[in-house]
């Protein structure tokens, strides 16, 4: 299943949670993103390596910005670029992708489907490491920006049809920005979007579709509609 701006568990119930328990993979963005403006986090430096004082100053940046005033953008992260793993609040959730403490335990073999295509697993959160400096750029820029993780496993049709579904039911215009390889091989989500991306499929909720990243041939491109 796919959801924008991830949130496993009630706000209530991630209040309440001991962010220190959490190793830096296992951070949900949301908490990442309150953390990058404290005045030092060891865990994040260690994440996000150089980049996380140009990080730190993103957020802070994106703070003074005025909220709900610019745009929203959703932004789609490209295969792989999603948490997988058991939901729950914040404490209780297992993330399995991208966890290397998980993955070295040998818990990569959980992230196998059933042969009907069912799961215990799901998509839970962004790979922060790949997708925070984008993420915080739109925001300082005044967009109101939110994550679309999904379920990379499921097949490209499935993940297109939810992520068409989910445009088609906003009621306020929304941009997509696509890593290339997240959608479709035009670098539009599946589910017979027009150039312009009118609703996919019906409606018109959508106003703008931009990839980035590695084309089909694997060169390196940026593509827009709209």
């Amino acid at each position: 299943m796919a959801k924008s701006r991830a949130r496993s568990g009630s706000a209530n119930e991630n209040e309440s949670v001991d962010l220190n328990q959490l190793s830096a993979w296992q951070l949900p963005f949301e908490a990442i993103e309150t953390l990058l403006l404290t005045a030092e986090e060891p865990r994040l430096r260690l994440l996000f390596g150089d980049d996380y004082e140009e990080l730190r100053a993103l957020a802070q940046q994106s703070q003074r910005t005025v909220r709900g005033s610019g745009p929203r953008v959703l932004l789609i992260p490209g295969i792989l670029g999603s948490t997988i793993g058991i939901p729950g609040n914040w404490l209780t959730r297992d993330t399995i992708w991208f966890d290397p403490a998980s993955l070295i335990q040998g818990n990569i073999t959980k992230l196998k489907l059933a042969t009907n295509g069912t799961s215990k697993l799901t998509s839970l959160d962004v790979v922060p490491v790949v997708h925070a400096y984008l993420f915080l750029r739109l925001k300082m820029k005044g967009f109101q920006v939110e994550y679309y993780h999904y379920d990379w496993r499921q097949s490209l049709v499935t993940l297109g049809r939810q992520l068409a579904k989910f445009i088609r039911d906003q009621k306020q215009p929304i941009s997509v920005v696509a890593q290339h390889g997240g959608t479709g091989d035009s670098g539009r989500p599946e589910g017979r979007c027009s150039k312009r991306g009118e609703g996919c499929d019906g409606g018109d909720a959508q106003s703008r579709v931009i990839c980035i990243g590695r084309g089909p041939a694997g060169n390196q491109q940026q593509c827009g509609h709209g």
